[in-house]
């Protein structure tokens, strides 16, 4: 048993245990993944695309969920905890390693939005080359590695919000466990 439509985003919580399946009309599902059983099913209110992008809090409270114009965060108890609307088209999302905030893009704006999930404040980086599609942060959480349609990768530093370094690399971002490493 699984999803009818086809999946669009699959992510593992932080243990591994748990796996989200996010499919179009904006359908997420949340597997055991020793027994391969279905926990829950989720669904994301009006959502005008399919579930783009799924990813775990760290911190193992819940799921965020990104659907064009809208993006969602749900307990793991299927409760839904906060809700992003009206939204260009939200193409990616990404946990702060703290699990309170939520840099998301839209696909073709040269914002990135972080979002506090606590608080509901949200501040804006923005880049002056276009659409910014892949985000990482470093373990400590101090630097955001963004990646835009131009090819090029951007290191930000959240506390001047300033871009400290660009660079060319590969088309997904991911810094290594010592935070030393970007690949």
């Amino acid at each position: 048993k699984g999803h009818i439509d086809p999946v669009y985003s699959v992510a593992f919580n932080p243990d591994g245990q748990i796996l989200a399946s996010g499919a179009e009309y904006g359908t997420i599902k949340l597997w055991d993944v020793a027994s391969g059983q279905e926990l829950r099913t989720l669904q994301v209110t009006n959502a005008t695309r399919p579930i783009l992008m799924a990813r775990f809090n760290p911190r193992f409270e819940s799921v965020a969920l990104a659907a064009g114009n809208i993006i969602e965060i749900w307990t793991l108890q299927g409760e839904r905890r906060a809700l992003r609307t009206n939204l260009v088209n939200a193409a990616r999302i990404a946990w702060h390693p703290d699990g309170t905030t939520l840099p998301y893009v839209n696909w073709y704006e040269p914002e990135i939005v972080l979002w506090n999930t606590r608080s509901g404040k949200q501040r804006t980086l923005r880049s002056s080359h276009g659409s910014q599609f892949y985000l990482a942060f470093t373990p400590r959480g101090d630097l955001l590695a963004t990646r835009g349609l131009d090819g090029v990768t951007r290191l930000w530093d959240l506390a001047t919000e300033q871009v400290i370094l660009n660079t060319e690399t590969a088309a997904a971002l991911d810094f290594s466990a010592d935070g030393t490493r970007l690949s």
